[in-house]
């Protein structure tokens, strides 16, 4: 079998759209790897009636643009408070620096962003973060990171005095005192990630970012956790009342003699669980959060199993001993694989993992669902979205088992749903996700079939060639997944499916090549939801 795997031109997704005009407009702000400005745009989602289609390119919503934001970039990562009016970026942009902006909300086309503020920084940054309770930034990329105080400034909000909440955009406190503008005030640390000594001559531009500091992430318990991705190394941290960060462990791969590449990670709700992404070998790991180290739990797989002959050096290593009332849960089933397949170690090389994203959850502090991506390494290898459900520990849901490694009998099964993406997605394949429900897919009723059932749109990027040269379009795509509830059992799993019901600009769209004109997006690279 041919693991290269052509892809879908995305004018063949459809190039007529139609949207409701009743439906609720939600607002979207994209970076791109291969133009300098940023992209507000305004999603309109499809007719309700049109959810149930079995089709996987559907199209009829619409994505229009409201704003072409100017310069600064290109821009790799994005980041918003609690409220979505401030706006973090990282970017490529040299001298190496990071930028805040502000988000005015109006009715459609009154929305509009503004830059806030830059600060210098020592090297290129890859991932940024504003963790409660909201008071200090953290990036890192390549050789370096930093934290930095949310800025403040003399005034008054609202008619008053006071502090203004950079969470809630509310007054807090009393007095003529300062307000925090949500920008980046003072640097307080420098973090290393090689010998002070080689600091000078460390490569400080975004290339280092493929060999070492990748990612942050931060727990509600006090912890920080920073993927290396040139490694098989995820550094943790404990994050000290002040802000700064110090240094507790550097924990290994549990797979030897395999440099995995951590890429990507995050910390489930209750603080005990992280999942990293896996660049090279194209995983996603589970780790107990077990200070001043992680312990490994499980692992699933980026790229759908029944591609690949299940003999291979990479196979996951035997699950440890796990904590009280958790018995080690085995791989899902997937059909058996033919001889003619490739075998794992082949064909993870035509792969990058990428990211991972856990659903929101609003009733539910218990996510019901993790979402992970990978791309293709080349411009005619597809990529993927991996679904998986996790159950109310965080752990991997996708088989219910006794202790005896069998089914139990009268339990649902559900099997991981994977989505080839339409082209390689380049260097993005990036998603940001937005329930289409208030209480869309809260463990707490994902058995019900109740109203928390409805789904999720997913924003997805594409880098690719396809995507940002000549009239592809397509740099930023909104998909629709209808939820673990939308779906009858087949064959001991769910069948889900996941749609592209909107894309933007639409292939042959020739905006911004005119002379005199805002500049055109050459492909996105991450884009999220502002509301």
């Amino acid at each position: 079998m041919d693991p290269t795997l052509n892809y879908i031109p995305p004018s063949a997704l459809a190039p007529n759209l139609t949207s409701s005009s009743s439906s609720k407009v939600h607002h979207i702000l994209s970076g791109s790897f291969r133009s300098l400005s940023l992209f507000l745009l305004a999603f309109t989602p499809p007719p309700s009636s049109s959810s149930p289609s079995n089709s996987i390119h559907q199209v009829n919503g619409t994505l229009k643009l409201i704003q072409t934001v100017h310069g600064h970039g290109p821009h790799q990562y994005l980041a918003t408070n609690p409220a979505r009016d401030r706006v973090y970026m990282t970017s490529w942009a040299l001298p190496p620096r990071l930028a805040s902006w502000t988000v005015q909300k109006g009715l459609n086309s009154e929305w509009r962003v503004d830059l806030l503020d830059q600060v210098d920084i020592t090297a290129t940054s890859s991932y940024i973060t504003l963790p409660p309770p909201y008071t200090h930034l953290y990036s890192v990329g390549g050789p370096t990171g930093e934290v930095h105080c949310v800025s403040r400034a003399q005034g008054f909000v609202d008619g008053g005095p006071g502090f203004l909440d950079v969470a809630g955009g509310s007054p807090i406190g009393s007095g003529p005192d300062t307000t925090l503008t949500g920008g980046f005030g003072k640097k307080i640390q420098e973090i290393l990630f090689v010998p002070e000594d080689e600091l000078e001559r460390a490569d400080k531009m975004h290339v280092a970012l493929r060999y070492s500091s990748h990612g942050i992430e931060l727990s509600a318990i006090e912890y920080a956790f920073v993927p290396v991705l040139g490694t098989k190394l995820i550094k943790m941290y404990v994050w000290e009342a002040d802000g700064v960060l110090m240094w507790m462990s550097s924990n290994h791969s549990p797979r030897e003699g395999v440099k995995d590449g951590p890429r990507h990670v995050k910390v489930h709700p209750n603080g005990r669980v992280l999942y990293c992404v896996m660049e090279h070998s194209n995983y996603v790991n589970t780790y107990w959060i077990t200070p001043p180290t992680l312990t490994y739990i499980a692992l699933r797989s980026l790229i759908p199993p029944y591609l690949y002959a299940s003999s291979s050096s990479t196979s996951p290593p035997p699950s440890p001993p796990s904590k009280p009332t958790h018995a080690p849960i085995p791989p899902a089933s997937f059909p058996s694989p033919s001889p003619d397949k490739p075998s794992r170690d082949e064909l993870t090389h035509s792969y990058r993992g990428d990211t991972l994203l856990l659903i929101p959850s609003s009733s539910s502090p218990a996510p019901s669902t993790l979402f992970v991506t990978t791309r293709g390494a080349k411009e005619d290898v597809r990529g993927w979205i991996g679904v998986f459900p996790l159950d109310g520990e965080g752990m991997f849901a996708d088989a219910d088992v006794d202790e005896e490694g069998e089914e139990e009998e009268g339990k649902k099964r559900r099997k991981p749903v994977y989505w080839q993406t339409p082209t390689s997605g380049g260097k993005a394949n990036a998603i940001d996700l937005l329930p289409k429900s208030p209480s869309s897919l809260s463990s707490s009723s994902s058995a019900s079939g109740s109203d928390s059932e409805k789904g999720v749109y997913i924003l997805l990027t594409d880098d690719s060639d396809a995507a940002a040269v000549g009239g592809g379009g397509g740099g930023v795509r909104v998909l629709e997944w209808d939820g673990w509830g939308s779906a009858s059992l087949h064959d001991g799993g769910e069948q889900l499916e996941i749609r592209v019901v909107a894309e933007w600009p639409l292939p042959g769209d020739r905006t911004g090549q005119q002379e005199g004109e805002e500049e055109k997006m050459m492909g996105g690279s991450h884009a999220i939801w502002l509301d």
